[in-house]
């Protein structure tokens, strides 16, 4: 009577065939897995993106996204938290808003913390106060949103090589290049006639505190924040909490540390 040559069942559940030889039943013998070598190439560089502008901060992953050896792996619009989410995880590379509540001391703690980490300080416009800053604070490049989009791929090459991109320290005629923010320019006329709890209230606005936190800080009531705020908006012709950070940065009311 033929039988037939028995099957086993692995505990992956695949059918191992048997073979006899003299009158046993042996396993057949696994042929060896060829595996494919792996490409070569050198690895992507990480990018974390700050910026509170949505279409900029957009525009400029896509814009970033598109160089050699780069991946951005983050997109916000906060100096705070992008530092926390690059304490976490190093990249290689950070591209921050200089004209950002809390720019400059994110870019700071950047430094000292993660020291692998390059930061490039994005302006507006050509401020020399912020390249100052921005040197101050262990940034490694400072380019402008007037620059055309090769300066950025030429610093962002030049400081992942190991370099600094910084302009001269010299004044730049404004005329072919304006800050898109016509408002905080002519605010900057009125910045004489805030108070000084007022400037107080600003400054503590821009680093990101809530009423309450201002308040307590001040010894103050919540209500008259909102005064003190109200008041400030109403001098300086702006109306949104960003603008208002954007000023304070723009005009050194804010501390780096």
């Amino acid at each position: 009577m033929q039988t037939s040559t028995p099957e086993i069942t692995s505990a992956h559940g695949s059918n191992l065939r048997r073979q006899r030889v003299n009158g046993s039943a042996e396993p057949m013998a696994k042929r060896p897995i060829r595996r494919k070598p792996a490409q070569s190439g050198s690895a992507k560089c990480t990018v974390m993106l700050a910026d509170d502008q949505s279409l900029v901060a957009e525009g400029m992953a896509t814009l970033i996204a598109s160089f050699d050896q780069c991946q951005v792996s983050l997109v916000t619009s906060d100096a705070m938290q992008l530092l926390a989410a690059a304490e976490r995880s190093p990249p290689s590379l950070v591209v921050m808003d200089a004209a950002m509540a809390q720019s400059f001391r994110a870019a700071r703690a950047l430094a000292t913390r993660c020291p692998r980490t390059k930061v490039i300080l994005l302006d507006e416009f050509r401020l020399d106060t912020h390249l100052q800053r921005a040197m101050d604070c262990g940034a490694a490049g400072y380019v402008t949103k007037c620059d055309a989009s090769t300066d950025l791929r030429a610093a962002v090459s030049k400081v992942l090589a190991g370099g600094h991109s910084f302009p001269d320290l010299m004044p730049l005629p404004m005329a072919d290049c304006i800050s898109s923010n016509s408002k905080s320019g002519g605010a900057a006329h009125a910045l004489p006639l805030l108070t000084r709890r007022e400037l107080e209230v600003l400054s503590h606005l821009a680093e990101g505190l809530k009423v309450r936190e201002i308040a307590k800080a001040l010894g103050i009531s919540p209500n008259t924040v909102e005064n003190h705020k109200a008041h400030v908006m109403r001098k300086l012709g702006l109306h949104k909490n960003v603008e208002l950070a954007r000023f304070a940065v723009r005009h050194g009311l804010v501390a780096d540390a």
